[in-house]
């Protein structure tokens, strides 16, 4: 929506309705990527999930940094961003809820509400300190060259990317049925003896 000034702003200056017209098949691809987490969860297992949407999402904004500069490359990377968006939005309860039992599933999902809004917010503070490396100030406003998108892309896939490694460190899971019917099969030894000893 910026406005394009030569040496000042590489804006396309796009109106606020043009930009929610570009974003509807990026809009409408993230809604069908979350319905389809549901089925894809019945074949799959949600971790597998998980690691697609990640891979997608720093992908798209890979793609974004290079291919922002006309409606099409907008268009074409923010599909690719809103997939990766739209399955781990959906993913992320579908992890949780695999992986805890129904008593701590309320507990495990507002850690996770809150947790999403702490990282939006720095990751939100993080991208702008980005932009400003490369930006003009006039009259109060700072306007941003080319090269803070890119930069600004860039950034968020590292961040999306870091969270991949994080998330293939975490130790496997079982499912807590799982977990309740091995112990009923193979009740837990006694140690008892063992610590008197």
């Amino acid at each position: 929506m910026f406005p394009a000034i030569p040496h000042v702003s590489d804006g396309l200056g796009w109106t606020t309705t043009r930009v929610a017209v570009v974003g509807i098949p990026a809009g409408l691809v993230t809604f069908a990527a979350g319905v389809a987490v549901g089925a894809m969860v019945r074949r799959v297992s949600p971790r597998a999930v998980w690691y697609a949407g990640l891979v997608l999402l720093a992908s798209g904004m890979v793609l974004a940094a290079f291919h922002h500069r006309d409606t099409a490359q907008i268009i074409w990377t923010g599909v690719v961003m809103g997939l990766g968006g739209g399955i781990l939005m959906a993913g992320q309860q579908t992890m949780i809820v695999s992986v805890v039992s129904a008593e701590e599933q309320a507990a495990a999902n507002g850690m996770s509400s809150l947790l999403t809004q702490v990282c939006l917010t720095l990751t939100s503070q993080f991208l702008y300190t980005v932009l400003a490396g490369e930006s003009t100030v006039l009259d109060g406003t700072a306007f941003y060259r080319d090269q803070a998108f890119t930069h600004a892309y860039l950034a968020m896939g590292a961040v999306v990317a870091l969270g991949l490694l994080v998330s293939l460190a975490i130790p496997a899971l079982r499912h807590p049925q799982e977990a309740d019917s091995g112990a009923a099969g193979h009740p837990a030894p006694d140690t008892r003896a063992a610590s008197d000893a």
